[in-house]
């Protein structure tokens, strides 16, 4: 299932997503697609499972798996998160990065949520972080 649908890119120094849904879509600009990707999916998630919070991005890897494909070379991403006492990494492979990177960052977060047992817990869309 897709997640990310990156929406547009602007400038180095800002990037808009745009993350879809199962009743609508979230809109996030950032500093950097990864960055914006990750806003715009817990902004979209975030009134229905705030569990989302105390997931915290760590670490961000890249990496060429066949260089000699030069810019259509598959990439791979890994990510390592944190909620509470938990760690755990989530790969996304791609021979576009960003979309790599949604992956990776989707499956982090529906791993958090799956270890977790989460449920649906709506909240008011006012109380959501960073929303406006």
């Amino acid at each position: 299932m897709k997640i990310f649908t990156p929406h547009r890119m602007g400038t180095a120094r800002s990037t808009h997503s745009t993350a879809r849904y199962a009743r609508g879509s979230a809109h996030s600009i950032r500093n950097g697609p990864v960055n914006a990707l990750d806003r715009a999916l817990r902004k979209g998630l975030g009134a229905f499972y705030p569990q989302l919070d105390a997931v915290h991005l760590v670490d961000y890897k890249v990496r060429i798996l066949d260089g000699g494909s030069a810019t259509g070379a598959k990439t791979r991403v890994v990510i390592d998160s944190v909620a509470g006492g938990d760690a755990w990494s989530t790969m996304g492979v791609g021979e576009n990065i960003i979309s790599a990177s949604a992956l990776a960052l989707a499956d982090s977060l529906e791993y958090a949520l799956l270890k977790g047992d989460a449920a649906v817990a709506r909240r008011s869309e006012r109380s959501v972080p960073g929303s406006r």
